[in-house]
């Protein structure tokens, strides 16, 4: 049955695992890997639920059903405090039944979403601003007082119109200045309260004003927050300077510190975040603008490929192999300019060669013995005539050289 003993023992855990799941499960066809078979059919259900889920509540259309709902909702919310239908308990009663219906859809909405982005949903802020608008709904719908916080929901086209959301994302991105020009503002507000406390208080008391301006703190950060929105502040100046007539100095200090400098300074970081965002969508439209003339080149050069005569094609087939031979010509001609080069630096070498070991005259050539010097000494003694015929193999190497250098020169000019 086994071929070894190796195959024995591997055999062997098998063996008894499957023994032990038999006796524990009673199972006698058990396989371990079928135990998962249901989970992962599961498993993937969810996922492909959740997926459709997702491909449904964000299309296109489904969002312009669901902002078209959110504008009629709001537009009910306002024609429901008309006297005509707050004082008819009929149409009040179909009004809030249109409301709750309203809710519902929001609420099927919400859930979807919540189902597709699972735990991610909580890392969008917008899904969640969502989200707790309908659980406040839910959970306020039997509160008297809280029902004047339904129109809230009209808020969620923030997160429906891209054009909003992109705004208020710009806000936020500017919020760290904002703080510090509102932490300024709360400063110069404290500041000047304390001292027009200081300067004013009692002034009621004694009904020299109308008003207690600045009796206390309280009052007068009121009226100076008055003071700063330009409302009837020189009506309170006129009052305060009947009996002092030199108010008009710190009244007029305030106003231009608070109502011509913060002010501007906070209109001014706003316009500083819309040019940026507006700068943004420039940038995403030239992208946009770019994609789709690269796409219509494309499509352009299609359709004029699939249009193309047969007379054309073979036109511009050989424009092509021109083109390659035109290639191969250059690479030749790059080859022999590194050819000529080498050969150059071999005529060089043994021209310098033949400087440092010259060939003997030619009247000693015939001489037996030749003259003896110290070159000649320490070289082997040969014939004459094997001086004649090596001398005449150079001679015949150097010619062969230099016709094969012709060639090349030539060979060059001609390309």
């Amino acid at each position: 049955m086994y071929d070894s003993d190796d195959d024995i023992k591997s055999a062997r855990p098998v063996r008894a695992n499957t023994t032990r799941f038999r006796r524990l499960n009673g199972n006698v066809n058990y396989h371990p890997a079928s135990a998962w078979s249901p989970w992962r059919t599961t498993i993937k259900a969810i996922k492909n639920a959740r997926l459709f889920t997702g491909k449904i509540i964000n299309d296109h259309r489904v969002q312009n059903c669901v902002l078209l709902l959110i504008a009629i909702n709001a537009i009910m919310m306002g024609v429901a405090t008309f006297p005509t239908i707050k004082n008819n308990p009929a149409i009040v009663d179909k009004f809030e039944l249109a409301d709750k219906s309203f809710l519902i859809l929001f609420t099927i909405e919400s859930s979807m979403q919540l189902i597709y982005h699972g735990i991610n949903l909580f890392r969008d802020g917008f899904l969640v601003f969502d989200l707790l608008i309908v659980v406040m709904s839910w959970t306020l719908v039997g509160a008297q007082v809280f029902r004047a916080f339904r129109i809230f929901r009209a808020m969620r086209l923030i997160t429906r119109i891209e054009t909003l959301k992109n705004l208020v994302l710009a806000l936020f991105a500017v919020f760290p200045k904002m703080t510090a020009i509102f932490m300024l503002l709360l400063l110069i507000y404290y500041i000047f309260a304390v001292m027009f406390t200081q300067l004013f208080k009692g002034m009621y008391e004694k009904e020299l004003v109308q008003q207690p301006y600045f009796d206390t703190v309280y009052f007068s950060m009121f009226t100076l927050f008055q003071m700063m929105t330009l409302d009837e502040w020189a009506d309170i100046l006129f009052q305060i300077q009947q009996s002092y007539s030199w108010a008009w100095a710190p009244f007029a200090l305030f106003i231009v510190i608070t109502a011509f400098v913060v002010v501007n300074l906070i209109i001014a970081v706003i316009c500083d975040a819309l040019q940026i965002l507006g700068h943004n969508e420039g940038l995403e439209g030239i992208s946009a603008e770019v994609d789709m003339s690269q796409d219509q080149l494309d499509d352009d050069m299609i359709h004029a490929a699939n249009n193309t005569s047969p007379t054309e094609r073979r036109l511009g087939e050989l424009q092509t192999q021109l083109n390659d031979m035109v290639l191969v010509q250059d690479q030749m001609r790059k080859t022999i300019g590194v050819l000529i080069t080498q050969l150059k630096e071999n005529a060089s070498r043994e021209a310098k060669y033949m400087s440092i070991n010259p060939s003997p005259p030619q009247s000693t050539l015939g001489a037996w013995p030749p003259p003896l010097n110290s070159s000649s000494m320490s070289q082997p003694m040969g014939l004459p005539g094997e001086e004649v015929s090596r001398s005449r193999t150079t001679e015949k190497r150097t010619s062969d050289g230099d016709s094969s250098r012709d060639n090349l020169f030539e060979s060059n000019n001609t390309l």
